[in-house]
């Protein structure tokens, strides 16, 4: 009688740690689903960018540029990172502005952060956003 018990005891501890596996694992996945939802941006839903090149700003509210800040954004692989290695500061930011919602990017190379979150990009992206940033028809604001 006193091994069954022990038996039953020992099985309930296996239970326990499995439930309580298949819940990091949930927890995990939704954590990093939630957090591939801020890879893409929809140029359609997006009313104002502001574009930051230190020490000026520019604000695209023309629709053809918003899609084609979306198109340079969107075609980059990110992947996403816990930590970063010490960057030497960033050469562009974008404050994007959908309604109620609103992204801040933050680019460095091929590191980038989607509202604090670490990001890193199959190729840097800076030199085709300063394109970008200079081909603009929008006058430059002080930052």
């Amino acid at each position: 009688m006193n091994i069954y018990k022990k038996n039953r005891g020992y099985e309930m501890k296996k239970r326990l740690i499995l439930c309580m596996v298949v819940l990091i694992i949930i927890i995990a996945v939704a954590f990093f689903a939630k957090s591939a939802k801020a890879n893409k941006l929809v140029a359609e839903e997006i009313t104002e960018i502001v574009l930051i090149s230190p020490p000026f700003e520019k604000k695209i509210i023309n629709n053809r540029e918003i899609e084609a800040f979306v198109e340079l954004y969107n075609n980059r692989k990110k992947m996403r990172k816990f930590s970063i290695g010490n960057s030497s500061g960033w050469s562009k930011r974008a404050i994007i502005s959908m309604g109620k919602q609103q992204y801040d990017i933050i680019f460095s190379g091929r590191n980038i952060l989607v509202n604090k979150r670490k990001y890193i990009m199959d190729v840097s992206i800076d030199s085709e956003l300063d394109e970008f940033y200079h081909s603009l028809n929008e006058p430059e604001l002080n930052y």
